[in-house]
C-alpha cells in the first residue's frame, strides 16, 4: 500500500494552470461543500508582492486536490465571484463559487410562469434542462396548479423542496431534491485514529409524534385535514395545499425533518477527497461507542496551507 503524504493541488484560472505561481505565494486555500441550499465555495489567499492581476470576475477556476503518491480528484468548475485584498502585508484573496449559484447566474434571475398538472419530478427536470443541467428528485408530489410568481428558478424550486418536506441543491451538474436527513451521494466510513480530532454534542429535541396538513376541496368548498402518525405532539404545516396528494406528500417528508438527528459531530482529518456532502458516513472506532453509526455528512470543507498541510473538517449528524 502506497503511504499518502504529500498533499497537493491544482489551479487552473480561464483555463491556464496557476499551481506553481499560486504556491509560490499562498496563504491557505479553502473549498466548501455544503449539503443543501448554499453554494460550494472556493476561496485562497495569496501573498501579493509583487502584485497578482486581479481576475475577471465570472472567470472560470478549475480544482483538483489530492495526494502527490497517488490521484488527483476533479472538484468541479466555479466562477470568481469576489476579489478582496490587504495592502500591508500585501495580500489578496479570490473566492469563486459554483457556476450556477453565483450572484449574476441566470439561475437567480426572477421569471413569472404558471405550471399545471406536472409533478415536482418533471417540474425541477425541466428548469435544470434549461440550466444545462440534470434532475434527481426523490420526492414524489404532484401539482395541479404552481405558480411562479416573480420567482426566480433558485427560489422558486428551493420553496417546492421545503414545502414538500425537503431541500434542494445542485452537485455536479444535477438539481437534487430530496427528503431532509436522506444521503443523497455515495456511502463511505470514518474510523477514528490518534489523527481524528473534534467533538460531539448530544441534544434533548423535542420529537413530534405526528403532521397535520390541510388541503382545499373545491367540490366540496372546505378544508380537508390529513394527519400521518398518531403520537403527540402534533406538528401543523401552515399552508394550505391544493391537493390530498400535494398535503400528503408534505407530510411525508416532514417528520422526518423535524425530528431531527439528536447526535452530532466535528470533526477533523488529515486530507481525504472522498468525503464528499451530503454522503451516508459510517463513522467507527469512536468514544464513546454510543456516537459511532451512520451519519449525514452536512458540510465538508478541505484547507490546506505551507503550515498546516491539508486538513478535511467534516459536520455529521446522526441518521436516526
Amino acid at each position: 500500500m502506497v503511504e499518502l503524504y504529500t498533499p497537493c493541488f491544482k489551479l487552473e484560472i480561464a483555463g491556464i494552470d496557476k499551481t506553481k505561481e499560486i504556491w509560490k505565494n499562498l496563504d491557505n486555500l479553502q473549498y466548501s461543500d455544503l449539503e443543501e441550499g448554499e453554494s460550494d465555495t472556493l476561496s485562497f489567499t495569496v501573498a501579493n508582492c509583487p502584485a497578482f492581476a486581479i481576475p475577471v470576475r465570472g472567470g472560470a477556476v478549475r480544482l483538483w486536490l489530492g495526494w502527490k503518491e497517488g490521484r488527483m480528484k476533479y472538484f468541479g468548475s466555479f466562477n470568481v465571484d469576489e476579489i478582496s485584498g490587504d495592502f500591508s502585508p500585501a495580500t489578496m484573496t479570490i473566492t469563486a463559487k459554483s457556476a450556477y449559484l453565483c450572484a449574476d447566474s441566470t439561475l437567480k434571475q426572477k421569471a413569472d410562469r404558471q405550471w399545471e398538472k406536472i409533478s415536482l419530478a418533471d417540474l425541477t427536470a425541466k428548469i435544470a434542462a434549461k440550466h444545462g443541467c440534470k434532475a434527481k428528485v426523490s420526492i414524489k408530489t404532484y401539482y395541479t396548479y404552481q405558480a411562479q410568481t416573480n420567482e426566480s428558478d433558485m427560489a422558486f424550486l428551493k420553496r417546492l423542496a421545503k414545502e414538500a418536506g425537503g431541500s434542494l441543491t445542485i452537485k455536479d451538474k444535477t438539481f437534487i431534491i430530496a427528503p431532509s436527513g436522506v444521503a443523497t451521494r455515495s456511502k463511505t466510513s470514518l474510523q477514528f485514529t490518534a489523527a481524528c480530532s473534534g467533538s460531539f454534542t448530544v441534544q434533548d429535541r423535542e420529537k413530534y409524534g405526528s403532521v397535520k396538513a390541510v388541503w382545499w376541496d373545491k367540490e366540496n368548498a372546505r378544508e380537508v385535514a390529513i394527519v400521518e402518525g398518531d403520537g403527540q405532539p402534533t406538528h401543523r404545516i401552515r399552508k394550505r395545499f391544493a391537493s390530498a396528494a400535494e398535503a400528503k406528500s408534505a407530510i411525508s417528508g416532514y417528520l422526518a425533518k423535524l425530528n431531527k438527528s439528536q447526535v452530532s459531530l466535528d470533526i477533523t482529518i488529515p486530507g481525504d477527497p472522498m468525503l464528499v456532502s451530503g454522503a451516508e458516513v459510517t463513522c467507527s472506532g469512536f468514544l464513546p461507542k454510543e456516537v459511532n453509526g451512520k451519519y449525514l455528512a452536512k458540510s465538508v470543507t478541505h484547507n490546506i496551507s505551507k503550515t498546516g498541510g491539508w486538513t478535511t473538517d467534516i459536520t455529521l449528524d446522526k441518521i436516526s
